[in-house]
């Protein structure tokens, strides 16, 4: 995994450099993850970056209660380019998730009205067939 902790990008003088930071390096390790097409490592990942945010807001907001001016244009371009990652990755799951529903939807296909059930002979039959269509269909 990615060391989130260390980067030449960090300023001392802005209280925000370690929450883009910090940001940077949960974006970097989910990207990876996604590669990886681990589920335990996507989930871990997916749930240290939803805290980072989290904990990102929350001092935003209480910074923004004591009047710090928090984001420098040097932040806001950071944080940017942040937000073009997210979307870039939503775009990677939305892809992997229509390609698996059109994988589902082959193996098993809906019945249709008046027509026989490709699989509904399996169903039927009990067995592998059954179990996989009713987990399918839920």
């Amino acid at each position: 995994m990615s060391d989130i902790s260390a980067s030449p990008s960090h300023d001392p003088k802005d209280p925000w450099s370690s929450h883009a930071q910090a940001l940077e390096g949960h974006l970097q390790a989910l990207d990876e993850a996604l590669r990886s097409q681990d589920a335990a490592r996507l989930e871990t990942a997916s749930q240290a970056l939803h805290k980072c945010l989290a904990d990102a807001l929350a001092t935003f907001h209480q910074a923004k209660k004591t009047g710090l001016q928090p984001l420098s244009p040097l932040m806001r371009q950071k944080l940017m380019l942040a937000q073009t990652r997210v979307t870039g990755l939503q775009s990677t799951v939305h892809r992997a998730n229509a390609s698996l529903s059109r994988t589902l939807s082959v193996l098993f296909p809906e019945e249709e009205a008046g027509q026989g059930a490709t699989y509904g002979a399996l169903q039927s039959a009990g067995g592998p067939g059954a179990a996989m269509r009713s987990a399918y269909k839920g």
